[in-house]
């Protein structure tokens, strides 16, 4: 099962992009959509920690548009996890994730 992890963020701390970050890195890929960030430190920490990063304008700004882009740039997988960049997963996510049945998935 191929597992990518993506958020999407505008002006976030490096902070919170690296919590963010290491609680997916059980993901196959970990991919950040960035719509028109102007502060460069949360780009900086996501690529120095192998996060596929890439940078957006969504104009007007409407949240499901931005979600709608980023989506459509996620590499082909069998499983999407979507978080705000200052949500986390929990450890063990990925084993409970494939101890689950597909169908309940």
């Amino acid at each position: 099962m191929r597992v990518v992890t993506t958020t999407i963020m505008k002006d976030e701390s490096a902070e919170f992009v690296e919590r963010w970050a290491y609680s997916a890195l059980d993901s196959d890929e970990r991919v950040l959509v960035d719509t028109g960030t102007t502060q460069t430190e949360g780009l900086t920490c996501a690529r120095d920690l192998g996060v596929t990063v890439h940078e957006i304008s969504v104009q007007p700004w409407r949240f499901d548009d931005a979600r709608n882009a980023a989506m459509s740039l996620l590499p082909e997988c069998d499983v999407v996890i979507t978080l705000d960049v200052d949500e986390i997963l929990m450890p063990g996510w990925r084993a409970s994730l494939e101890s689950e049945p597909a169908g309940r998935r």
